[in-house]
């Protein structure tokens, strides 16, 4: 088996749900980054494990399952959905320039401060007058 398709079942893996679980063990033992893999899910599932899982109450779910297909679309108006399109529109195209501007930019520009453990950078508007 391929690494992907080992990634794909890592979850059902730790949860003992796999009928092939000797197929992916065997992989395990063979492929470090897998492993890694595995390790950090476990930490995860580890992690939320201290949380309890609360129950949808079942009046939620009644009602949200009440809800007929696109009311809630049809809910908004004209200007809304329009509103909505536009600002994606927008923040799209907004990225593709931006990514544009700052790859043609040398990168003597970029500063990096390193504050603990977290790292900020900054960029030279200017072009670096």
């Amino acid at each position: 088996m391929k690494c992907e398709e080992i990634r794909s079942k890592l979850n059902a893996y730790l949860d003992g749900e796999l009928k092939d679980m000797d197929t992916v063990r065997r992989h395990l033992d063979q492929c470090e980054q897998c492993r890694h893999e595995l390790a950090e899910l476990s930490s995860v599932n580890d992690f939320l494990s201290q949380y309890e899982e609360e129950p949808v109450p079942q009046v939620a779910i009644a009602r949200i399952l009440a809800i007929p297909q696109g009311k809630i679309a049809r809910s908004l108006g004209w200007f809304a959905r329009l509103s909505i399109a536009l600002t994606a529109a927008a923040a799209f195209f907004l990225g593709v320039v931006m990514s544009g501007d700052m790859a043609s930019r040398s990168a003597t520009q970029y500063t990096d401060i390193t504050l603990g453990t977290e790292t900020l950078y900054s960029f030279d508007m200017g072009g670096g007058k």
